[in-house]
């Protein structure tokens, strides 16, 4: 994020919260087999399979 991007400390933590929501719930991860962050719980056997 560019300074400029940011007009306060309440629009900064705003914008954090939805760029944390977007990598956990949205965007998939090569390095968990294109999982998402939050579906690791729910899928262990996919992403510790990947590991061995």
């Amino acid at each position: 994020m560019n300074a400029h991007w940011l007009q306060s400390l309440n629009d900064t933590q705003k914008k954090i919260a939805c760029k944390r929501q977007e990598y956990c719930h949205v965007s998939p991860h090569s390095s968990l087999t294109n999982l998402i962050s939050a579906e690791i719980p729910q899928k262990p056997e996919k992403w510790l399979g990947y590991l061995i």
